[in-house]
């Protein structure tokens, strides 16, 4: 549903359907009449309805309070008993500049709420007290200068479920605060996301001067920040923060330098960093890590791997390496990746492909190697592609062959394939 005329008749439309559970009103225009039509629709909706999206709502004037969505527009919602879900993702200034203490007070089956890019610069504390919230988002919110506390400091208990936080582009650049307030607010947490920020060192997560582990954190971005390493203040590294740690996007910032990793990691992506400013370094911290499944080092400026790089990663599944310096690798670098399902070498500078790089990758089913200065295949190469069971997909495009009458084989090969 996605017109705006939607709003004039809620009462007709929506009170018959007892049994509906699910309903999207997205992309919808308010004007000036805007609070008596939404308060009109909040109140007709069917009392059995348990996810409700109203993503992408315009506030046409948006600093004239008239329109902006209260606490007695919301006063519907409180009497829906089985409301899980709520999603205002994208509503531009429906709540003006800030979010009220008691807006979602009353709403205590709601377990995600999501209210990432609607505007606002402030939360008032204590504007999620009650409520039972697994998930919450608030991103690209500008709440980077803010103080604030959803939950309340002096809550007798602060047992909030959360498992999931995304505070994706809030404008965060000194986290200490933030990470005071994600420990205290949310000790349940599994899942945090504070891309696209300002952040130049990782949180302290600082109680009364001591260290604080956030221990049940499995999932971790910072990626399109600042860092110029992946430790916080200090030198207290992530392993110190999040012993559990198991996935880390830290792809798009300054890294040169690897602290030590968790080797409880199992998804570790350093896209697009400078690892290859210091590579005896970064590639011994990288080799500990025996659990990954899933590790892209491309775009960190690497002329070379050492060949032991991935031994101890028995487990790895997914290798990126695209768009580095790399002109030849070790035969024997993925001697013990058994299980590698997917190798990404295009937009190197690899002039011979060697078939027994992957011969030990009995499960590999996607080569790319396009976008290298590769001019022709040897005879094994071809055997080798001819005779592969689980190989699907090899990508080979940007590659200078030569398909001259010199190398007929590979040229009726390119023709069959």
């Amino acid at each position: 549903m996605t017109q705006s005329g939607f709003l004039e008749g809620p009462k007709t439309l929506l009170k018959p359907l007892i049994n509906l559970k699910i309903l999207h009103i997205n992309d919808v225009s308010s004007y000036k009449e805007c609070p008596n039509l939404a308060k009109e629709l909040f109140a007709n909706l069917p009392q059995g309805l348990e996810n409700l999206r109203a993503r992408d709502w315009k506030t046409h004037f948006a600093m004239n309070a008239s329109c902006i969505i209260d606490q007695q527009t919301l006063e519907g919602l409180k009497i829906l008993p089985n409301l899980t879900t709520l999603d205002f993702r994208y509503s531009d200034k429906i709540f003006g500049n800030t979010i009220p203490k008691s807006l979602f007070h009353g709403m205590e089956a709601l377990k995600s709420l999501d209210l990432g890019w609607s505007r606002f610069n402030d939360i008032e504390t204590g504007a999620f007290s009650g409520l039972n919230l697994t998930s919450l988002v608030l991103d690209s919110n500008q709440l980077g200068t803010r103080e604030f506390w959803p939950f309340g400091p002096d809550s007798p208990t602060l047992t909030s479920p959360v498992k999931t936080l995304s505070m994706f582009k809030c404008g965060i650049d000194a986290l200490d605060y933030y990470a005071y307030f994600i420990t205290r607010s949310f000790p349940n947490l599994q899942s945090l996301d504070l891309g696209y920020n300002d952040l130049v060192y990782l949180p302290r997560f600082r109680e009364e001067g001591h260290i604080t582990p956030v221990s049940k954190i499995k999932w971790l971005s910072v990626a399109n920040n600042i860092l110029y390493d992946l430790a916080g203040h200090h030198m207290i590294d992530v392993c110190d923060l999040m012993p559990d740690l198991q996935n880390l996007n830290a792809e798009s910032n300054r890294i040169s330098y690897l602290s030590d990793l968790c080797l409880s990691l199992t998804d570790l992506n350093l896209e697009n960093n400078f690892l290859g400013d210091n590579l005896e370094h970064n590639f011994a911290a990288i080799s500990l890590l025996r659990n990954l499944k899933v590790i892209n080092l491309s775009r960190n400026r690497f002329t070379r791997l050492s060949t032991d790089l991935f031994h101890n990663m028995r487990d790895l599944q997914v290798i990126y390496l695209a768009d580095n310096a790399l002109s030849h690798l070790d035969q024997h670098i993925f001697a013990h990746n058994g299980g590698l399902t997917k190798l990404y070498l295009n937009l190197n500078r690899i002039r011979i492909f060697n078939v027994s790089l992957i011969e030990p990758t009995k499960d590999l089913s996607l080569l790319d190697i396009a976008d290298n200065h590769i001019t022709r295949f040897n005879q094994s190469f071809i055997n080798f592609m001819v005779s592969s069971t689980g190989l699907q997909t090899v990508l080979l495009g940007g590659n200078p062959f030569d398909c001259t009458c010199g190398h007929k084989n590979f040229r009726d090969w390119l023709h069959k394939t």
